[in-house]
């Protein structure tokens, strides 16, 4: 790139005007991703099967809020995509979205779709799909789905804790958020134990506030994922 200056030189009181050019070169940059060996391998699973379009849409503010505090574009946080109800789409697998934005903006598209509540079929799908290195699962990484539902119970509530239990022995924890849920039996089931860390329920906006907050200043992962959580529905 080329610039045109102008210089002043003195001479005895007069002045010399004088144009030279100056050639600029921008100098290259590169960036290099330092390796890691450790992460977090999460999928969002949105319950469709509500009976309600307006719940569907707090669920998907939710994982929107949710991603927002969590550190992808350093590949820290992977996020997967799945939508249930009678069936389960695979709307991202965790190698697809490679940005904050592009996990926020994908979770906005995700079309209302009610139906049955499928989630036994759901959660294996996660497992034996999502959770592939073929499909962006990294090994040092720990894996995690969090349910966003808000149905009382699944078609198939044993069905589904088999599946969950399945899911668990593939060493995933699974963290609930039951929106606006009358009977907890399947939300206390499905998701890992102790449920005080694992099982959050809303019922109005704002109740998420009342996780105790000693747990979320702890330093482990559970400690770090359950800070995302407060501020997300705060």
């Amino acid at each position: 790139m080329y610039q045109n200056c102008f210089l002043c030189f003195g001479n005895t009181g007069n002045f010399h005007r004088h144009l030279f050019k100056v050639t600029t070169t921008p100098i290259p940059t590169t960036t290099t991703k330092k390796p890691r060996d450790t992460g977090y391998d999460v999928v969002f699973l949105l319950d469709s099967s509500v009976n309600d379009r307006g719940v569907f849409n707090q669920i998907k503010d939710f994982a929107q809020n949710l991603a927002g505090n969590f550190s992808i574009d350093d590949e820290e946080y992977r996020i997967g995509l799945v939508r249930y109800s009678t069936t389960s789409d695979t709307i991202a697998h965790l190698q697809d979205l490679d940005t904050k934005r592009e996990v926020i903006d994908r979770i906005q598209e995700i079309p209302y779709q009610p139906g049955e509540s499928n989630l036994q079929d759901a959660i294996d799908i996660v497992s034996l799909d999502n959770f592939q290195e073929n499909n962006g699962d990294r090994n040092f990484a720990r894996n995690l789905i969090v349910l966003l539902t808000g149905v009382d119970q699944s078609s198939n509530p044993y069905d589904s804790f088999r599946a969950a239990e399945r899911a668990e022995d593939d060493g995933i924890n699974i963290y609930t958020v039951g929106f606006y849920i009358n009977d907890t039996f399947e939300v206390d089931e499905v998701p890992t134990h102790p449920l005080s860390t694992y099982r959050y329920l809303v019922k109005r906006r704002g109740d998420i506030k009342s996780i105790p907050r000693k747990l979320a200043n702890s330093s482990n992962y559970i400690g770090m994922f359950l800070i995302c959580i407060i501020n997300a529905y705060s």
